[in-house]
């Protein structure tokens, strides 16, 4: 870097320490916009000596998203994780098709996976009611309508989580098929939904390929 890190090339250096995933996020949140998506993947995967990063697939995708929520669907706060889990899938470079909030009731819950699938969302991304509150049943609603869960997903959401907080260890975080779409069910707060989805999206494009049987390269 001659003269010195300037620009997004300071952004890239401040960045050397942080986290892979931190690293992923921050350039697919679209920080460095002013280079190629797949060029900035390996400009950064060659800095930091891990060239997986540069593998990591981009892919336009429809996406829905649904918070599921007691007392945010009764107005008695605003819904944060949606609006959250909106700018991050954007960000990505998806599109939002369809948005919702119900409350934690299984038929409500499963009604609207049903409902975005069916608008063409390829991939549903639900926050909240994934804990152990007696209220939290998402994964429980999913699965009855799922055709196939995707443990490694939940897997690998729980350990990267609980590099953050021992609490982790208390998520029920999913993926499943369903239909012909990926059903990802994220934490209720919005910084935990998102950190989640960062630990996970670079599965994504390849898995709904393979669910839509979309011809890949393995």
């Amino acid at each position: 870097m001659p003269q010195g890190p300037t620009g997004w090339r300071l952004n890239i250096f401040k960045m050397l320490f942080f986290d892979h995933f931190e690293l992923v996020k921050y350039l697919h949140l679209g920080r460095m916009r002013s280079v190629d998506a797949d060029e900035r993947l390996a400009k950064l995967a060659s800095l930091i000596r891990r060239p997986f990063l540069a593998t990591i697939p981009l892919m336009d995708l429809k996406v829905g998203i649904i918070t599921i929520s007691d007392r945010a669907s009764q107005g008695l706060y605003d819904d944060l994780g949606g609006p959250a889990l909106k700018e991050a899938a954007q960000g990505y470079g998806w599109e939002v098709v369809a948005d919702a909030l119900v409350a934690d009731e299984k038929r409500d819950i499963q009604r609207a996976v049903l409902e975005q699938l069916r608008q063409g969302a390829q991939l549903v991304l639900t926050t909240g009611g994934t804990g152990v509150a007696v209220r939290d049943i998402t994964p429980e609603a999913v699965r009855e309508i799922a055709s196939r869960e995707l443990p490694g997903f939940g897997e690998v959401m729980r350990m990267e989580s609980m590099k953050i907080t021992p609490n982790a260890i208390l998520s029920r975080s999913l993926a499943a098929v369903v239909e012909k779409g990926l059903v990802l069910c994220l934490p209720g707060k919005p910084k935990g939904a998102v950190e989640c989805l960062g630990f996970v999206v670079g599965a994504i494009p390849h898995c709904v390929k393979v669910i839509q049987e979309v011809p890949t390269s393995c």
